[in-house]
């Protein structure tokens, strides 16, 4: 990650995301990439598979709705 893109609060960057930046949100996956992926071993069988199946999914659905309700 950049220095410049340590500056953006994470609020920050999902509006950017929501405005269509979609740097914004590549930014937000990397930071919490391994939180994801860590939660999800946590929650399923430990298949690898599996993990990056649901991992995909989950990004993937995320990239699809940047209007997240508050």
């Amino acid at each position: 990650m950049e220095d410049n893109e340590r500056i953006f609060p994470d609020d920050k960057l999902v509006s950017m995301f929501r405005n269509g930046d979609s740097h914004a949100f590549e930014i937000l996956l990397s930071r919490y990439d391994e939180c994801i992926m860590r939660a999800i071993r946590k929650s399923t069988i430990n298949n690898n598979d599996s993990v990056e199946d649901l991992y995909q999914e989950i990004v993937t659905h995320l990239y699809k709705k940047p209007q997240i309700r508050n």
